[in-house]
């Protein structure tokens, strides 16, 4: 049987900041580095913890010629454990900045 979600789990939600500031330093499993991550960009909730939906989500949020700055702080300090999620973290961000230009992100720290 399949399950029957409300509309809003569907939804993207809006973002405030300009520029969207995302500090990783706090971070310390792997489940809140997504967390983080779905907050800050406003990701609707069926996006799943892994690259692929995070690529899928950022990419779709930012078609059609969409602008955004991301300013990425904590990037240096994340915990050894997490540096592979974080290496293709950052290989999502250059790959959606290929696919929408307009989309900016800059390691600050």
């Amino acid at each position: 049987m399949k399950e029957e979600h409300p509309v809003e789990y569907y939804m993207y939600k809006p973002i405030a900041e300009n520029p969207i500031v995302i500090d990783f330093s706090a971070v310390r499993y792997y489940d809140e580095l997504y967390e983080l991550l779905k907050k800050k960009f406003g990701l609707p909730e069926y996006c799943g913890d892994n690259l692929d939906a995070l690529w899928d989500c950022l990419s779709l949020r930012w078609m059609h010629g969409k602008q955004a700055a991301v300013e990425l702080h904590g990037v240096f300090s994340i915990r050894q454990e997490l540096q592979p999620d974080m290496d293709g973290i950052l290989d999502v961000f250059s790959d959606v900045h290929r696919k929408c230009p307009g989309v900016t992100f800059v390691i600050k720290s």
